[in-house]
C-alpha cells in the first residue's frame, strides 16, 4: 500500500495507580514526561490484565494468550506461545526491549524475538529464592526490605530469604 508502518513504543510500569499519573487527572508535576509523551500517543484508559502478577501479566500482553494456556503463571516464555516482538519483527520491525524488572527478564525468556534486548538490573534468583520471597511470610519479607532500605542498606533477594528462614 505505500504506507510506512507506524513507530510503537510499548510502555508497561508495574503496580503504578493511573490516579498518580498527570494525564489521568493525577498531579502533573510527578509525571511530566509521561505526560507529555502520552499527550503524542494512544492511551488505554480502561486495561485488563490477565494476571495477579508481573510475569503473568505481561507474559499475557506480549502473547495475547492466557497464561494457563502454556503451563502456567511460573513457567518461562516457551517457543510454541505467540510473542509480539517475533510478529513485528517478521512484518520488517526492528524491535528492542529493555527492562529493569526480573519478572520480564532474560531468566523468564522475555528476550525472545528481540534484536536487542537489555536487563538493566541482574537476572531472576534461583527458583528457592524466589519461592522463599513469594512465601506466605512475603508480606514480612518486603517489610524488611523496606526496614534495611530506609536504614541505607539495599537487600537483595537472598538477604531477605535468610530473614524469612530465621523467621520459621
Amino acid at each position: 500500500t505505500g504506507m510506512t508502518p507506524p513507530h510503537i513504543l510499548l510502555v508497561t510500569i508495574d503496580a503504578w495507580r493511573a490516579d498518580h499519573l498527570g494525564f489521568l487527572n493525577g498531579d502533573p508535576t510527578l509525571t511530566p514526561n509521561i505526560d507529555r509523551l502520552a499527550q503524542r500517543s494512544r492511551v488505554f484508559g480502561n486495561a485488563f490484565t490477565n494476571g495477579g502478577w508481573t510475569l503473568p501479566a505481561m507474559t499475557a500482553l506480549l502473547s495475547s494468550t492466557y497464561v494457563s494456556m502454556y503451563g502456567g503463571a511460573a513457567e518461562p516464555v516457551q517457543c510454541g506461545r505467540p510473542w509480539l516482538p517475533e510478529l513485528l519483527r517478521a512484518h520488517g520491525y526492528v524491535t528492542a526491549g529493555f527492562t529493569t524488572n526480573p519478572c520480564c527478564g532474560v531468566e523468564p525468556g522475555f528476550e525472545r524475538g528481540f534484536d536487542h534486548f537489555r536487563e538493566l538490573r541482574r537476572p531472576l534468583p534461583d527458583a528457592e529464592v524466589m519461592r522463599a520471597y513469594m512465601s506466605p511470610d512475603m508480606h514480612d519479607a518486603l517489610r524488611t526490605q523496606a526496614r534495611l532500605r530506609a536504614e541505607g542498606r539495599h537487600p537483595d533477594l537472598r538477604t531477605l530469604q535468610l530473614h524469612v528462614q530465621a523467621k520459621e
